[in-house]
């Protein structure tokens, strides 16, 4: 019981102030949040999931908050 009132919680404060992504959680956990918290369809769900999973494949099973830092920096 106590879980499901911590995860309405959740998602009444993502909610009333916007998306704000908890390092805790997994990716792919805040991803579904962000897509039902926007009404998309499940369908859609499932294709941003599938996406994201064969990106962090292709790049070496590294997550996105590792990548891109390097970029302009010398």
């Amino acid at each position: 019981m106590e879980k499901a009132k911590a995860e309405l919680s959740h998602r009444v404060t993502v909610a009333r102030e916007g998306f704000i992504p908890n390092p805790k959680r997994k990716l792919l956990d805040d991803v579904r949040d962000v897509v039902r918290l926007k009404h998309h369809s499940l369908r859609t769900e499932q294709t941003y999931v599938d996406w994201i999973k064969q990106h962090t494949i292709f790049h070496d099973m590294l997550h996105p908050r590792e990548m891109g830092a390097e970029i302009g920096q010398s």
